[in-house]
C-alpha cells in the first residue's frame, strides 16, 4: 500500500515549508524469518526478564554518563 502526504506550513499567508512524498507500508510479520537479518524474536519464544540485566546495565551507563556531565 501507497500512502501519498503532502504538507503545506504558512505563516500570515506566506508559503514557508513544503514536504511531498510517498510512504509505502508493508503488513507486519506475525512470525520471524531466520532469512530476514532484520527479524526480532516474537515475544512467546522469549524467556520472562530476558533482557533486563542488560537494559539495567545501559541505564546505570546512562546514569553515570549524565551525571558526569551536569557536575
Amino acid at each position: 500500500m501507497l500512502i501519498e502526504t503532502h504538507l503545506l506550513a504558512r505563516l500570515l499567508g506566506i508559503r514557508l515549508l513544503r514536504i511531498d512524498g510517498v510512504v509505502t507500508v508493508a503488513p507486519a510479520r506475525l512470525s520471524p524469518s531466520p532469512a530476514d537479518p532484520r527479524s526480532v524474536p516474537m515475544t512467546s519464544t522469549m524467556e520472562l526478564g530476558a533482557g533486563l540485566e542488560r537494559a539495567a546495565h545501559l541505564l546505570g551507563d546512562c546514569d553515570r554518563h549524565h551525571n558526569g556531565r551536569s557536575r
